[in-house]
């Protein structure tokens, strides 16, 4: 059932963004939202990478030095404040359908200038893309 992770993150991807939304509401700043979010992100990798390391037989492993690899820390800490102040302007389920066209454009844009593999998106999958970057054009619509 490989289909059932990303519905779970899916779920509980949403579930957050209406936790920080209230936690905005709250404090009067998606702030404290951010900075618990990527508190708690980074003491539960530290301890993964500390437990996963400690059980390892082999050599200490060190951490990569590339500095690219870290960006979407960055990416993070952005996506998270920026949802924490727009969920309570637009509402979760608005605000995860923009999400998930975001990721389709940037998805797709990746695709086609790095691929990633040999393939290039299929005209299905960029016509499944363009269904749903439709459904949030008319949903938006119905919004205003």
């Amino acid at each position: 059932m490989p289909g059932l992770a990303p519905l779970v993150a899916g779920f509980l991807l949403g579930f957050q963004q209406a936790m920080n939304g209230a936690s905005g509401a709250v404090s009067g700043s998606p702030l404290p939202a951010t900075w618990l979010n990527f508190c708690v992100g980074t003491l539960f990798l530290a301890a993964i990478w500390t437990v996963k390391t400690l059980a390892d037989a082999s050599p200490a492993k060190t951490l990569p030095t590339d500095p690219w690899l870290y960006a979407g820390g960055i990416c993070g800490v952005v996506f998270i404040a920026a949802s924490a102040h727009l969920v309570r302007k637009v509402g979760v389920l608005f605000l995860g359908m923009g999400s998930i066209a975001g990721q389709l454009i940037g998805s797709l844009t990746l695709d086609l200038v790095v691929p990633a593999g040999k393939e290039s998106p299929s005209v299905l999958t960029v016509l499944g893309a363009l269904v749903t970057l439709a459904a949030v054009g008319i949903a938006s619509r119905q919004r205003r």
